[in-house]
């Protein structure tokens, strides 16, 4: 992570992928992998 004034940036491997995360593809993904009892509880 990166703050720099109070915008956020997510960082990996030194690559910004702030936009690419909160984009609606991403988060249709991660409601389908959240769908998975297991995946989820060792998440959380």
């Amino acid at each position: 992570f990166d703050v720099s004034g109070a915008y956020l940036k997510v960082l990996l491997e030194q690559h910004e992928i702030t936009q690419l995360i909160r984009s609606e593809q991403m988060g249709n993904r991660a409601s389908k992998i959240a769908a998975i009892a297991v995946i989820r509880d060792a998440l959380l």
